[in-house]
């Protein structure tokens, strides 16, 4: 490939409103639910400082709530396994995210920069890991949301779940922001990946499998999708036929980063393979989480736009 065939400046991965001076191309106009329920996670160590960094996160419904879900070692700014500093030695504080909303004309709105604290005024944390993670090192991390805002905001879970037969080879999908140049309305890169090994192998004794991918480290905390496009679908107790092929998605984990290539000035033999934590982590998680927490107004403005509005994730399309 020679360098006319590469861009020399950064894309901004957005519009800046509803309406382009071109017609669109694909037929379906729409921003998946699955998308929508992703989000960029930026990092702070003050709420009005620099931004230390930006990884991935998505929403989570359960117990009533909305949660914040990402990879533990974003919110303590260090690596999960050594405990050492991953880059400026601070511990992020404060976040911010960029929810989607659905809303009852079709529409979707954004929290243009919806500001939270991770980290309380007496310094203990407001989020919670794996009740086991002394024993398992689970790279996984929840925070409630406020439920003033978090009614309509669009979870992953908001898509019904199949359970897929899963094997090694199989397909799957990495949903998050490895680029700074994200925008509204701040859709993901759907990273493509493979299943690198069998799932019934325990790795290192901990909740947690393989991947095949290309990505990178920004997209830490993002999920892990199995997805499967069929004319047969098994829900519930019952198999459904439908007379054009339709997906079925199952979360299966928390995108957690790449084994290093390199250790010890050896190159490791499964370097840049990399892993996830088991999705069932994140009830663990949460059905754990001693609530309610006390948490200030989260400041924000929802923004609406004509197009696009949150897809139908179980379609056709």
């Amino acid at each position: 490939m020679g360098a006319a065939d590469r861009l020399g400046y950064r894309l901004r991965l957005g519009t800046k409103g509803a309406q382009q001076p071109f017609p669109k191309q694909f037929k379906n106009e729409t921003i998946h639910l699955l998308s929508g329920s992703c989000t960029p996670l930026e990092l702070y160590a003050t709420r009005d400082g620099a931004r230390l960094a930006h990884a991935s996160a998505f929403f989570w419904r359960a117990r009533g709530a909305v949660w914040l879900v990402t990879a533990r070692h974003n919110f303590t700014g260090k690596d999960n396994f050594t405990g050492e500093w991953l880059s400026q030695s601070l511990e992020p504080r404060d976040i911010k995210v960029h929810p989607a909303v659905k809303r009852d004309d079709g529409m979707m709105g954004l929290h243009n920069t919806l500001d939270m604290p991770i980290v309380a005024d007496d310094g203990s944390r407001l989020w919670f890991e794996d009740p086991q993670y002394a024993e398992l090192a689970t790279d996984i991390a929840c925070i409630n949301l406020p439920g003033t805002i978090s009614e309509s905001i669009v979870c992953l879970n908001d898509d019904t779940t199949y359970e897929l037969s899963t094997d090694p080879g199989d397909q799957c999908f990495v949903l998050g922001f490895p680029s700074a140049g994200y925008a509204e309305p701040y859709a993901p890169i759907w990273r493509r990946a493979t299943i690198a090994m069998d799932g019934v192998v325990a790795i290192d004794d901990k909740p947690m499998f393989l991947l095949d991918c290309s990505s990178s480290k920004a997209m830490s905390g993002a999920p892990v999708l199995r997805r499967e496009k069929s004319f047969a679908r098994k829900e519930g107790s019952n198999t459904n036929f439908y007379p054009e092929p339709v997906w079925s998605s199952e979360f299966v984990g928390v995108y957690g980063g790449r084994i290093a290539s390199v250790r010890d000035g050896e190159r490791d033999p499964l370097g840049e393979i990399a892993y996830a934590f088991y999705a069932n982590r994140v009830s663990r998680i949460i059905d754990a989480a001693n609530l309610p927490i006390e948490m200030s107004e989260i400041p924000g403005d929802v923004v609406s736009y004509a197009l696009p509005s949150v897809g139908d994730p179980n379609g056709t399309s």
